[in-house]
């Protein structure tokens, strides 16, 4: 959080955790939580270092709108199953909000009581929509949302016991990065934050091309999702293999890579890295291991890590207590913590994202 916004929703809305405070006092309370986790395992000095680099509001590209039994949109209330209706927010971006206000009159003038669930998603080239209903909607329904699709050029998917079905997909979804556009799908996990992809490339690329002789580099990307880190990185070095436990990831990714003509630079594999981990002996041809678990964090893999001969690690994390889990085991076995910087991808929520580097 960036500006001094108050919200008129503050201590009903259960959306978010900070609100109607000053950007300053957000940021300092944000600050001493996190330190106050991480003095589990490192001590002042080490903390001293700690960067933090704030986004801004109105970047929170999926929002996930539950329905009331009047038809309107909102969040539950704190604590609650309650529903709180919303006009407006100060993290989600502006076009979710102003989609939302028209699919709102939709559903409330065709769809009373069937609707329970409306997500959705910003890509950077388009909105996409999934309508999770209670009952199978009938042929006329369905059209009337084929319409709406077209009118307003945002793809509709329906979603009924956990079975999703797209009803018209009007562009493509696309992530934008330096030169790449990046084909996706409608139902693709996505970093919460607009604007933190960028900032977190800008700043692996940073540490990776201070490495000597970092164009020789050989990194395995561990957990890739999508892989975007992995074509940045590969504009900069010889190799990169990249591993995903979700299989649509990597079919998305090598379509991607064939697309690029990045074949000879990126091999993409699937692979259950938490009951299947990566060994020791795989690991050793690498020089530099970039892991971005889930929030289980990735003990065995990284016990795996600790056992190879990689003296290298770039750990990603969105949950510090599986952060501080694992970096016990790295410091364990001998690795140092180089650096760590915290960036407020969750606006208005308790957490962050971190990035760390560890060295041996």
């Amino acid at each position: 959080m960036t500006e001094n916004l108050s919200c008129k929703y503050f201590q009903n809305c259960g959306g978010c955790y900070y609100d109607n405070i000053k950007s300053k006092d957000y940021q300092n309370f944000k600050k001493i939580d996190l330190i106050k986790n991480l003095s589990q395992i490192f001590n002042i000095n080490q903390l001293a270092n700690l960067e933090f680099i704030w986004l801004d509001n109105y970047s929170r590209r999926r929002a996930n709108f539950h329905v009331n039994n009047t038809n309107k949109l909102g969040f539950y209330a704190v604590k609650s199953h309650n529903i709180i209706e919303i006009d407006h927010c100060l993290i989600i971006d502006k076009e979710i909000i102003a989609i939302k206000k028209i699919i709102e009159k939709l559903i409330a003038k065709n769809f009373l009581n069937i609707v329970q669930n409306i997500i959705i998603t910003k890509f950077d080239n388009c909105l996409d929509i999934i309508i999770e209903t209670k009952i199978e909607l009938n042929y006329q329904q369905n059209q009337l949302l084929v319409a709406f699709a077209k009118e307003n050029n945002v793809n509709i998917a329906t979603k009924i016991n956990d079975f999703t079905t797209p009803l018209i997909i009007k562009n493509t979804p696309l992530i934008k990065i330096n030169n790449y556009n990046i084909k996706l799908s409608y139902d693709i996990f996505l970093q919460a934050n607009k604007f933190f992809t960028p900032k977190i490339i800008e700043i692996l690329s940073s540490y990776i091309q201070s490495i000597a002789n970092y164009k020789k580099l050989k990194i395995i990307d561990l957990y890739c999702g999508f892989g975007i880190y992995s074509y940045i990185i590969s504009d900069f070095i010889n190799k990169i293999e990249s591993v995903e436990g979700v299989q649509l990831m990597i079919n998305l990714m090598k379509k991607n890579i064939s697309h690029y003509n990045l074949n000879h630079k990126i091999s993409a594999f699937t692979q259950d890295l938490f009951f299947e981990p990566l060994s020791s002996s795989y690991l050793n041809k690498f020089d530099l291991a970039l892991i971005n678990p889930p929030r289980n964090g990735a003990s065995p893999q990284i016990k795996e890590i600790c056992r190879s001969n990689l003296t290298k690690i770039i750990y990603i994390s969105c949950n510090p207590k599986t952060f501080i889990r694992d970096s016990k085991i790295l410091l364990d076995f001998g690795f140092k913590n180089k650096k760590i910087i915290a960036i407020d991808q969750f606006v208005g929520s308790k957490y962050m994202e971190l990035v760390s580097f560890y060295e041996r």
